[in-house]
């Protein structure tokens, strides 16, 4: 009887050993969060999005209590209580190049592990010295979803990603809005940094960000 015992309370206590390794609870202690962006923070940037996961599936409302902050130089920027579908839009002032940011959960009791990330110089990403003559593209999505791009006649639009390489190029023969279906699938990828090049001349960028498939 007394073997017996001990080997029901040996299984209970496996079982509930197992329960706590794999639910997804935030005071838990040793869980590593996984914290995604949708774009690369450069200088310029006021608005991005956070995906934060934990063994690969999104947040669900064991995390509906804690908030999610953004700290830098120590000051934190930004903080919101977090919702249940494991996404959230998050709005800065624009950071100096080389600041160092922080993104976390938190609740009353703990604080999750930290993602830290260096701010990057839009410049430096892409390797381009904007032109005042030239005009910037203008990018807008038609009714299929796609990407169109309106340029004119003479630019060579460049597209680069969020590594500074350039991925597209399309000439333009005439003044007018092209319809580039790769541009979806380019932004599954990376954000995506587009540009006019006319000669040794070349305009600002204009920034797709990148897509997120959000699975529950």
């Amino acid at each position: 009887m007394k073997r017996k015992k001990r080997y029901l309370c040996g299984f209970i206590l496996s079982m509930v050993l197992t329960a706590l390794m794999i639910m997804p609870c935030y005071a838990a202690v040793g869980k590593d969060y996984k914290f995604q962006l949708d774009r690369t923070v450069t200088n310029k940037t006021t608005e991005f999005e956070v995906v934060f996961a934990n063994y690969g599936h999104v947040t669900s409302t064991e995390y509906a209590g804690a908030r999610l902050c953004v700290e830098s130089g120590n000051k934190i920027i930004f903080s919101k209580k977090c919702d249940t579908d494991g996404d959230m839009k998050v709005k800065i002032p624009a950071q100096r190049t080389g600041s160092v940011l922080k993104i976390y959960l938190k609740d009353t009791d703990s604080v999750s592990n930290i993602k830290t990330l260096k701010v990057k110089k839009l410049n430096s990403i892409l390797k381009v010295k904007a032109g005042k003559s030239v005009r910037a593209p203008k990018v807008s999505v038609n009714k299929k979803g796609n990407y169109c791009v309106y340029a004119r006649k003479g630019d060579r639009l460049v597209v680069k990603n969020a590594k500074g390489k350039t991925v597209k190029t399309v000439r333009y023969t005439k003044t007018g809005r092209k319809n580039i279906p790769k541009l979806s699938r380019l932004s599954e990828k990376s954000e995506l940094y587009l540009y006019v090049q006319k000669g040794n001349k070349k305009s600002a960028c204009v920034v797709i960000p990148k897509q997120i498939d959000i699975l529950e």
